[in-house]
């Protein structure tokens, strides 16, 4: 019998931080009707018949029971996955020679399941790992992440809309919800979508067909799906949102009861599959398959939007033109393509295009006040002063002490500059104290800095940079950790998004790349296929992040673009 498309799990053990109590509602590809191996595999496991830790080595049924149940959610090669899904690969390519060995084929498996689920990746099938199991999911197939380009990646259901422009309405609401309630949830979830990307939904009423995106509330007698409370609690199919109405609700913006279902985050799910996006490995992404009982997740997080931004999202050209430019607390200024004293002048973005300010530049950078900081052909630091929200000009720049090559400030209003004297890997670093300079070991020659004033650098060799163990009572941190791929620019959000460009050529600059990164469930990085940056189309010379994690970038002809 084909396990419902989307299931909810009941109460069950903790993980390492926390109880996972339900899988948020899901979509398959798949035909109602099929599943990949007999479900009864994972009927023994969810009925906590799979009691010790299993690893390398030991045999018997139950190394068995777990290999099936990683066949079932496609971890080895299997036809009759292949046959329902032409877009999967499976994760490993081969199987072990005698199933109920644990070999290092099988390891390898439960690696990489722990790895695309969010838990601490050690290769024995430990407590979280069991429990994780018994947590009734979606049966779309996990995927090796490795194989799969940006478009697979965020697209396994092969369709999305070609229009940006969609009309979406409540065909059937829910007579245990007031209509003003329940649709009202619903908008908040198209709106999250739509802040994330260039799609514009709205909202359409009477029973006109004319259509993108049809709501509705259904239960087991009008949607077979569906079983009642506590189980399937939505379906995501092309077009279509599927509710069921049997589950209790919750459909207010504060946090739903122990026992209830919050209609937005699943809604917010669902639309997700509609938009073509399968389920996230990210823990905290909201197309994740899991979440705790009673819990919302409301609000997307860098996997769901790169996922929304790989189709829908685009760069917009704007009016000007600028050889660098700074994005920030609601602002964005540049350094526009006109000589002046001090390198090239400067402007700052309104609603009616680009005013200019005094000063002359070479490099820009906003903080969380609003207010730019300036580096210009001399290396001399300039801090804009008298910024306010009469006033987003200013009324001045501040001479600061020493020199510099780049500088970024944070959210929190850290300083850092890429200063004039060079060293191993391009000129030595400075973090800003409130009064003077302090040197931070190593060399660079591009920084950006995150909202809780975690720098990032690019060196003269192109190799990217995170400075670790930044807290409040140590804002210089303690060590730099190499991360992949190698780099021209680099910037970072005040919602901690970092975009860069790359080193390989592309019409109007170089690649640009979005990073991408997965944080297990007990804390600390899961895996290096998890670490990663994701190429977006287009190319460009500099780039800044907004505050919403949106970047701003110029390419080579001094074009100026937003992402939208």
């Amino acid at each position: 019998m084909f396990k419902p498309i989307c299931v909810r799990a009941a109460s069950f053990v903790a993980l390492s931080t926390s109880v996972l109590t339900q899988a948020l509602g899901c979509s398959a590809e798949s035909p109602i009707g099929w599943s990949p191996v007999d479900d009864s595999t994972v009927a023994t496991i969810q009925n906590d018949e799979l009691l010790e830790d299993l690893a390398l080595g030991e045999e018997g049924p139950d190394v068995q029971l777990v290999y099936l149940y990683l066949a079932h959610y496609g971890y080895f090669p299997n036809a009759k996955i292949a046959e329902h899904n032409p877009l999967w690969i499976p994760v490993l390519d081969v199987k072990p020679p005698d199933p109920s060995v644990f070999d290092e084929v099988l390891l390898e498996a439960v690696f990489m399941f722990q790895t695309l689920n969010g838990l601490p990746s050690s290769g024995v099938v430990d407590e979280a790992t069991r429990t994780l199991m018994k947590v009734p999911r979606c049966p779309h197939p996990d995927m090796d992440p490795e194989a799969l380009s940006p478009e697979a990646k965020f697209a396994l259901f092969s369709h999305y809309f070609g229009d940006r422009d969609l009309d979406w309405r409540v065909g059937r609401g829910s007579s245990a919800i007031s209509g003003s309630a329940e649709q009202a949830a619903i908008q908040r979830a198209f709106a999250t979508w739509e802040a994330a990307s260039d799609l514009d939904f709205t909202q359409i009423t009477g029973s006109s067909h004319d259509h993108d995106i049809d709501v509705r509330f259904e239960n087991e007698s009008t949607l077979a799906v569906f079983d009642g409370p506590g189980g399937v609690l939505g379906y995501g199919p092309p077009g279509n949102v599927y509710l069921d109405e049997d589950e209790d609700w919750y459909y207010g913006v504060g946090a739903p009861g122990a026992s209830q279902v919050d209609l937005e985050s699943v809604a917010l799910h669902e639309i997700g599959h509609v938009l073509g996006i399968a389920h996230s490995s990210v823990t905290g992404a909201v197309m994740w398959p899991w979440t705790f009982e009673g819990a919302e997740r409301r609000s997307l997080n860098a996997d769901d939007r790169i996922a929304v931004d790989v189709h829908y999202g685009r760069w917009a050209r704007q009016p000007g033109g600028a050889r660098d430019i700074a994005a920030g607390n609601g602002h964005a200024w540049v350094v526009g393509t006109i000589p002046t004293h001090g390198g090239h002048q400067i402007y700052r973005r309104t609603a009616t295009g680009w005013v200019n300010v005094p000063g002359g530049g070479e490099k820009i950078a906003i903080g969380g006040s609003g207010a730019p900081w300036l580096v210009n052909s001399s290396g001399a630091i300039y801090r804009r002063t008298g910024v306010t929200s009469s006033s987003p000009s200013g009324s001045g720049w501040e001479r600061m002490p020493g020199s510099a090559k780049d500088v970024d400030v944070g959210e929190n209003g850290s300083a850092w500059v890429i200063g004039t004297l060079p060293t191993v890997g391009g000129n030595l670093i400075y973090r800003w104290t409130g009064s003077t300079w302090t040197n931070v070991p190593g060399g660079a020659s591009r920084i950006a800095v995150g909202p809780d004033g975690t720098a990032w650098i690019v060196n003269n060799m192109g190799q990217i940079y995170r400075r670790r163990g930044v807290t409040p009572g140590s804002p210089s941190g303690t060590s730099w950790e190499i991360l992949p791929g190698t780099a021209r620019d680099i910037g970072v959000g005040a919602d901690g998004t970092v975009w860069l460009v790359g080193t390989d050529a592309e019409t109007g600059g170089y690649g640009l790349y979005v990073w991408n990164e997965q944080v297990a469930l007990g804390g600390g990085v899961n895996a290096e296929s998890r670490r990663a940056w994701i190429k977006i189309p287009g190319g460009g010379t500099g780039i800044s992040v907004a505050d919403n994690g949106r970047p701003w970038m110029v390419n080579s002809y001094n074009d100026i673009y937003e992402r939208k």
